[in-house]
């Protein structure tokens, strides 16, 4: 939610950045770099 707040984006632009960027990845706590999207149930 941070980073959707900070750049102003919806949830399908941070998915997307998500996917394509390691620093995004890295700052959520990934432990491996992927290209796909994890499913996490809250």
């Amino acid at each position: 939610m941070y980073l959707q707040h900070a750049f102003k984006l919806s949830d399908e632009a941070v998915v997307a950045r998500w996917v394509e960027n390691p620093y995004y990845q890295h700052f959520t706590g990934e432990t491996f770099v992927g290209k796909t999207v994890h499913r996490t149930v809250f």
